[in-house]
């Protein structure tokens, strides 16, 4: 198949998708504002800069103005993918590449919501919604990856029989518990003694990372060789400012070290030398970096958000909590820093067998090819 992609070439999320179908021989053409930073060269990447804008985010534009760009970038697609000639058109992340799918006109059409494109419908300009809910009635397919987005979906009007929940999904070869990290300690400068908390989200205030730190303030008395290590990429500059002003005031420097971009691949090892993962997100829904952690046996502290527990349940493989009562973030840290090396172990392989059995890439990603192969011989 020649299947035509709207979505973000700099996502780890978009990468792998495309280059699994890739790997697979079908022809893949990328249409992305941001440039394709993935290892596979079969993958033609097509510019959409010349649009000059930034995922069709028209509510800072003035009205008329919107709708003039609105018209000029259904014209640039359309002219784009009727060149192609696909034999379908995926756009992911609905408010911006899947509304681009949409002007293009171009069916089959699939889309995929990530999360915050349909939590945060509401804050969204009045025609980002109004294309949301076009691009919704016009799909001939949408994939989410958890129930609870489903059902906004179905909220939103989306029609239930066209939803299926397909997960981005885990390499779970490449992210396992069996990883040497002697050597990422010794560079970490962590003493034999000292336990990690990892946090792997985005620095950005939807991520709560202001949470994090003064709940790991408060532990510093009970765990006093205890790190936290802040993975710090595509980050908000203004909030990341705040958040290191945060941690000079709580007299934390030489407790938090943030790790900058860490390489895909790299992150198993992250994964490894934590002994806890926390994920504190306003909304969420299947995380990849929490499955990630869960395949590779870690002990997850996450949001109490209806997709999280599809995959946590209280007490038996992690903790949910509020993401901003750091009281309650600390305690929770602190039941799962403390638990007894037995039942540790019994909750990394219940961990990692619930992602084997419901989170494997390979499985989702074959799923969804059969779906591309029902749509493109219309029988969906």
């Amino acid at each position: 198949m020649r299947i035509c992609y709207f979505a973000d070439g700099r996502s780890i999320h978009t990468q792998r998708w495309v280059e699994y179908f890739a790997g697979q021989g079908h022809e893949i053409h990328l249409m992305s504002y941001e440039p394709y930073t993935g290892q596979n060269g079969s993958i033609v990447h097509h510019d959409l800069q010349p649009l000059n804008s930034l995922h069709l985010a028209f509510g800072w534009l003035p009205k008329v103005r919107a709708i003039e760009h609105l018209l000029r970038a259904r014209r640039v697609v359309q002219i784009a993918v009727n060149n192609l000639h696909p034999d379908l058109v995926h756009g992911h992340f609905l408010a911006g590449y899947g509304h681009l799918a949409f002007l293009s006109g171009w069916h089959p059409l699939v889309v995929t919501a990530w999360g915050s494109d349909i939590y945060l419908y509401r804050s969204q300009s009045v025609l980002s919604r109004l294309l949301t809910k076009l691009t919704l009635r016009r799909a001939d397919l949408i994939t989410c990856d958890s129930l609870d987005l489903r059902q906004s979906l179905v909220k939103l009007g989306a029609h239930a029989r066209k939803i299926h929940v397909i997960h981005f999904g885990v390499d779970t070869t490449l992210f396992n518990p069996h990883c040497d990290v002697t050597a990422l300690r010794r560079e970490l400068g962590l003493a034999e003694e000292e336990q990690v908390v990892l946090s792997p989200r985005h620095i950005r205030s939807h991520y709560n990372i202001d949470t994090i730190v003064h709940s790991f303030a408060i532990l510093q008395t009970d765990f006093p060789k205890l790190k936290l290590l802040l993975k710090d990429y595509f980050g908000d500059e203004s909030y990341r400012a705040s958040i290191e002003a945060l941690i000079r005031e709580l007299n934390l420097e030489h407790r938090v070290t943030f790790l900058g971009q860490v390489p895909y691949k790299e992150m198993v090892k992250l994964y490894n030398v934590a002994d806890v993962v926390v994920s504190l997100a306003t909304t969420d829904s299947a995380p990849i970096s929490v499955l990630e952690a869960m395949a590779c046996g870690n002990i997850v502290v996450a949001s109490d958000l209806p997709s999280l527990r599809e995959w946590i349940e209280e007490g038996v493989n992690g903790y949910l909590v509020n993401p901003h009562d750091p009281e309650e973030v600390a305690a929770k840290l602190r039941c799962a820093l403390m638990l007894d090396p037995k039942t540790k172990q019994e909750w990394a392989q219940r961990n990692r067998a619930i992602i084997q059995a419901r989170g494997d890439q390979r499985q989702h990603m074959t799923k969804m090819e059969t779906l591309y192969q029902g749509l493109v011989r219309d029988e969906l």
